[in-house]
């Protein structure tokens, strides 16, 4: 979950109206698959489960390298129906996790990991905006959007010995000045590689609109009213 307000800073009005509202685009509008709108109680647990059957192995391309990648076992979240098959890759160069969507079969979740990675660099490194770039560019050839209809509201920079400066950028959809919960996060290497995306709800909320001004007081006190139970 992103948060609207940091922790050190008391909420203005506006930024309660804000949060008020987006949990009305959330639970409200998005009747189809919002939990929290039809379920009279809300599991908050994240439910872990082997499938009934055999390990299984799937053959996915990412950065142009091709992986078969091994079944590990399923996640089944309290957030917007999330149910997540998580998949691993692993040899003595490197560590691949995977996370597919049980419901699209996309890619939602995916992380590298290698002890080598610097020795095998032989790229000069990219500025803060050129890597901004590739991020815009995997975003919109891995989760097949437009990366233009997302806000970049969020980005940040790390260091480690295994990748030296990673840069981090994180875009969301915007809805008549709301941050809804279709987001992307995805982490660059300074040489312009990709090491990790995580999407959330990616196109579920592209025809999102908030309800008439007259629903959303009753819809706020049933959000609220489920949440306290």
């Amino acid at each position: 979950m992103f948060s609207f307000a940091s922790c050190d800073k008391k909420a203005t009005v506006t930024d309660q109206l804000k949060i008020k509202r987006f949990n009305v685009l959330e639970a409200g509008n998005g009747d189809n698959i919002s939990g929290a709108n039809h379920s009279k109680e809300i599991d908050l647990n994240t439910k872990t489960y082997q499938k009934d059957k055999d390990i299984e192995t799937k053959n996915i391309t990412l950065n142009n390298a091709d992986y078969e990648v091994e079944y590990l076992e399923s996640r089944e979240g309290y957030l917007y129906k999330n149910n997540i098959d998580e998949y691993r890759y692993l040899d003595e160069s490197c560590l691949v996790e995977v996370g597919i969507n049980n419901n699209t079969q996309k890619i939602d979740r995916y992380a590298f990991l290698s002890k080598i990675y610097l020795d095998n660099v032989s790229k000069s490194k990219l500025t803060r905006d050129e890597c901004s770039d590739v991020a815009k560019n995997y975003f919109e050839k891995t989760a097949n959007v437009t990366a233009s209809e997302y806000t970049l509201f969020n980005e940040g920079e790390w260091t480690s010995v295994e990748f030296s400066t990673v840069y981090d950028f994180s875009f969301v959809r915007v809805i008549d000045g709301i941050e809804t919960g279709e987001s992307a996060a995805i982490s660059v290497t300074a040489f312009g590689d990709v090491i990790m995306h995580h999407f959330t709800m990616i196109g579920e909320m592209k025809d999102a609109t908030l309800p008439p001004e007259s629903d959303i007081k009753l819809i706020e006190e049933n959000v609220d009213k489920k949440l306290q139970d």
